[in-house]
């Protein structure tokens, strides 16, 4: 049994020894006030052990419910709060109908007991608030609360016992003032329970620990959404954020280290979900091996120029050009190779090849770093990059 549960079911057996205590010293007394405030007890036995329930089965999982039975909680602070709704309108009714005088016997036992009930509780009004924090059951707070009103109304009894005592009947005005902190109490708890079984968005400033925790990652550039909901005590994240890579390998790790972060930064997170995309890019940069007759290089290592397109992501238009020798086009071994490392250093996107470089050592090493390799519709440079879909070849500019 979790900490949670635990200190509901004190609740119920705390609730049933205050209902019955206040029930017995009514009928003994003869006040009807505190009769009714053990009715009011009742009802708290009710909203604790409904509250039990729903802690109980907040937390199971099915294949009908894979994301838990948490909002089952939630359900059980609406029952406090209809529980609250219930004792509002009794006070009502009595402090509006009743009758205006009331003889009352052994006032004093009767005012040494409701004081007693007041202390113990307000004690364990606080006591299960605590608990309700630190575990971020909005059931137990709920429940906190409902027994709070409990006390308020003791209050009144208590009020209202020591004027009899003193010969004055106020009893009906002090409930009606008490009335407005129960019905406010009531209200709060219908709001918040609402909220969540609608899916309302984490709190926001949850949401911006969230982001800065996600920001402060070096390889995340932007956060580009992030949504979260609440599900009884938990909370499901999900993000989707521009990472600095293109490596998947690297992305997928950076994933995981997020996930881990936004733990950290928000409390009872039961999941996140994080979509990494890689930075959007305003210009794309298409490279091309060429031969001495200016079409593209059968032999890619072989090839003594690269020629280098920068080309406009917007519209897909070539913006400027320029020629790099190739330096490694009379080295005996490994020219591929070394030719497709200083490519991916120049930041190449795109290279243009008249044949595939699958299997090949250059292969392996655009594929590594995310640079695609197209094979070319023609070996004239215009009419390959023409066809993908890069206009203005011929009119860029040197660089």
């Amino acid at each position: 049994m979790s900490t949670a549960e635990r200190v509901s079911a004190l609740s119920v057996l705390v609730n049933t020894a205050l209902a019955g205590a206040k029930l017995a010293l009514g009928f003994v007394s003869g006040s009807m006030a505190l009769t009714a405030d053990g009715l009011h007890s009742l009802s708290d036995v009710a909203s604790s052990a409904t509250v039990l329930l729903g802690l109980r089965i907040a937390g199971r999982t099915s294949a009908d419910f894979p994301y838990g039975l948490y909002k089952a909680e939630n359900l059980a602070s609406l029952a406090s709060a209809a529980a609250i709704f219930a004792v509002c309108y009794e006070l009502a009714r009595r402090a509006i109908l009743g009758s205006s005088e009331a003889r009352l016997a052994h006032l004093p036992a009767a005012i040494a007991v409701v004081a007693g009930v007041m202390v113990v509780t307000l004690a364990f009004s606080r006591y299960e608030r605590s608990v309700a924090h630190r575990t971020r059951s909005p059931a137990l707070a709920a429940d906190s609360q409902h027994i709070l009103t409990d006390t308020l109304s003791a209050g009144a009894v208590l009020v209202g016992l020591l004027a009899s005592a003193a010969g004055l009947n106020v009893d009906r005005w002090i409930t009606l003032f008490v009335l407005l902190f129960i019905a406010r109490t009531g209200w709060h708890i219908t709001v918040s329970a609402v909220r969540v079984l609608l899916d309302a968005s984490v709190e926001r400033e949850v949401l911006n620990a969230v982001e800065s925790s996600l920001l402060g990652d070096p390889h995340v550039v932007k956060v580009r959404d992030l949504r979260g909901r609440n599900s009884g005590a938990f909370r499901f994240l999900e993000a989707t954020v521009v990472v600095d890579t293109h490596d998947l390998d690297e992305a997928h790790e950076t994933s995981k280290r997020l996930e881990e972060n936004v733990r950290q930064a928000a409390a009872n997170v039961d999941r996140v979900v994080i979509h990494y995309e890689p930075p959007t890019k305003e210009h794309l940069t298409y490279a091309a091996p060429v031969g001495e007759d200016g079409l593209l290089a059968r032999h890619f290592g072989e090839a003594p120029e690269v020629v280098l397109v920068k080309v406009r992501t917007a519209d897909r238009r070539a913006v400027e050009r320029r020629t790099v020798r190739n330096p490694f086009a009379g080295a005996e071994h490994g020219r591929g190779i070394k030719i497709a490392e200083m490519l991916v250093r120049e930041g190449v996107d795109v290279v243009l090849v008249p044949e595939g470089l699958e299997g090949k050592a250059p292969g392996y090493v655009f594929g590594k770093a995310r640079t695609r390799v197209a094979v070319a519709r023609s070996k004239v440079l215009a009419e390959a990059l023409a066809a993908e879909g890069v206009q203005g070849a011929e009119e860029a500019r040197e660089a």
